[in-house]
């Protein structure tokens, strides 16, 4: 076993003895734990754990000492030559990016600052891992599980940093340096429902954010049974497979 592998296990090992000593205390959901045993949503804590964020941004803290003005590729380059690109969420499921592919908006705004940039991605991986241990899919466009996913992206971020670098981020995402303008948002239902999701998801905790999907709080197009609507209709609490 090497240092780097020792290194690893000593960070589970250490997360793992916390996770039985303090029970009492909210933790967010390990990506590795997801099969196994998550924490419910209703858990998630505002700040991501070690465990979560140790891999990725320790090594981006580290190359950026060395490369202060590195762009997002650079750092993605660095990250893919360390096999710190990928993380399973399970034994038998596919593999989830650690680093998603950026667009040039999200590249700009990555690298005003690749460290907030890389917890934005880092909160990425956990949005998607939940929206996978609750509603048991990748691919979610126009349905529960996508406003979802949106709001606790958005809301880890305001969390982890702020709500102004959520949605500039969330606008990024979108390929927009702002807020997109109405014509486009009318124009286009996928958009319209992202931006409305972001911007409702930074102002809750993660802790909240099913709840407000179950409530009505958030908007989709498509139910779950496959109806696909041309406008914006109220998330409820189907679709969840726990």
């Amino acid at each position: 076993m090497n240092l780097w592998s020792k290194g690893i296990f000593k960070i589970f090992a250490l997360v793992a003895m916390l996770c039985i000593v303090g029970s009492s205390f909210a933790t967010s959901t390990s990506l590795s734990e997801i099969s196994k045993k998550p924490v419910k949503v209703e858990k998630l804590n505002a700040k991501l754990t070690k465990l979560e964020t140790q891999i990725l941004i320790s090594k981006v803290k580290v190359y950026l000492k060395t490369h202060p003005n590195a762009s997002a590729d650079e750092v993605y380059n660095y990250l893919l030559k360390e096999k710190l690109t990928r993380i399973k969420i399970s034994k038998n499921k596919p593999l989830l990016l650690w680093y998603p592919k950026l667009n040039e908006q999200e590249k700009k705004l990555f690298n005003e600052d690749p460290y907030k940039g890389s917890i934005a991605l880092a909160c990425a991986v956990e949005s998607f891992a939940q929206q996978y241990y609750y509603y048991g899919v990748i691919k979610s466009v126009g349905t529960n599980a996508d406003a979802f996913r949106h709001g606790l992206w958005m809301s880890l971020i305001a969390s982890n940093i702020n709500k102004e670098y959520a949605l500039r981020w969330g606008y990024a995402h979108e390929g927009y340096e702002s807020r997109p303008p109405n014509t486009d948002l009318q124009n286009n239902i996928d958009l319209r429902m992202d931006i409305y999701n972001d911007e409702i998801g930074v102002n809750y905790a993660p802790s909240e954010v099913m709840n407000h999907i179950v409530r009505g709080d958030f908007w989709r197009y498509i139910k779950e049974d496959g109806t696909i609507y041309n406008y914006l209709i109220p998330t409820d609490g189907t679709g969840r497979i726990r």
